[in-house]
This record gives structure tokens, C-alpha cells and sequence, in this order.
């Protein structure tokens, strides 16, 4: 078993990223309850989610992906 390596600034830098991402959707989604519901902008977040992990998916050709036949 390979020891584990520490985290470069790399890791650390993406990780910081994707903490500050969550805790603007949080903001966001008090800061606009008033204009769209809260459940709407969940729901549209996990689609675009869903579409991006799908495209994702696809472009590494991932077994089970094939509709072309």
C-alpha cells in the first residue's frame, strides 16, 4: 500500500474553491427566495448537475453510455 502524499497547493486550492461554491449557492439561494422558490432553484442546480455529469460521462465514453448502439 503507497503511503499517503500531503496536499499540495493544487488540492488545496480546489478544495478552498468548492467549500467557497457551496457557500454561495447557500447565499444565493436566501438572497433570491423572494423572486423564484427555493425548491425551484434546487431542482434546476441538480439538473444542470445531472446534464454536466451525463456530458461528462460521454466524453469519457464510461461503459453504459453508448445510445449509438
Amino acid at each position: 500500500m503507497e503511503p499517503r502524499k500531503p496536499l499540495d497547493a493544487r488540492a488545496s486550492s480546489i478544495m478552498l474553491v468548492l467549500c467557497m461554491t457551496w457557500g454561495l449557492q447557500q447565499v444565493l439561494i436566501k438572497a433570491t427566495a423572494g423572486d423564484m422558490a427555493p425548491i425551484l432553484q434546487i431542482g434546476l442546480r441538480s439538473g444542470v448537475a445531472a446534464l454536466l455529469v451525463g456530458l461528462l460521462m460521454l466524453w469519457q465514453r464510461e461503459p453504459g453510455m453508448d445510445w449509438a448502439g
